[in-house]
């Protein structure tokens, strides 16, 4: 898109992304004249924008998108939860029913999952996380979240759940691979590989 850009690609950025800055560097240092600007804006002001013509390209969550643009919206993107526990918890697998029993306090022991009588220790990202909503509407349903270890960071999180042997994290995916002190479980059968993730097939 940069690459063929005749003059400037106004960007109205809702997400905080660095992508397409990172795409018009990577371009100028390999000798493409290209320029962009990627201005941060709440989702009223960039959709109003793009309808104004003040901006050619906005990135945004689809749940945010106005039902009239939806059809000019494409996913570049997708935001996968995963379930993880410490490596030496003996549970490999969850059902998304259990899982939400377990997020909602419903189930409060490992001892129905595992026999060891040991409280769960939640941990999750913020509820302000796309993966936390996602988790919400494909797992929750009406059961509202039990308390839990929150954090922002998903990778901060992981770490911490190595040295936990009672955690049950709910966090985004990394692109790095798991810690040898950390296993990601299967949901419904399905391993959170990149590529189960990626065709959509990990629930």
């Amino acid at each position: 898109l940069l690459a063929g850009a005749d003059g400037t690609v106004r960007i109205a950025d809702t997400l905080g992304d660095g992508v397409f800055r990172a795409a018009a560097l990577q371009l100028a240092l390999a000798g493409k004249t290209v320029a962009c600007t990627q201005e941060r804006v709440t989702p009223e002001k960039a959709f109003a924008g793009l309808q104004k013509g003040d901006y050619d390209l906005v990135l945004a969550y689809r749940s945010l998108v106005p039902e009239s643009l939806q059809s000019q919206c494409r996913d570049y993107a997708v935001d996968a939860v995963m379930i993880s526990v410490n490596a030496g918890n003996s549970r490999s697998s969850f059902t998304s029913g259990e899982l939400a029993e377990a997020f909602s306090g419903k189930r409060r022991s490992w001892v129905s999952f595992n026999g060891e009588d040991r409280q769960i220790h939640l941990m999750r990202l913020e509820n302000s996380s796309s993966a936390v909503k996602i988790f919400r509407k494909k797992v929750m349903g009406k059961l509202a979240f039990a308390p839990a270890f929150e954090r922002k960071n998903s990778v901060e999180l992981l770490h911490l759940a190595v040295l936990n042997k009672n955690a049950l994290v709910l966090s985004g995916r990394p692109d790095a691979e798991l810690s040898t002190g950390l296993k990601a479980v299967t949901v419904d059968g399905v391993y959170p590989s990149l590529e189960n993730v990626k065709k959509g097939r990990y629930p």
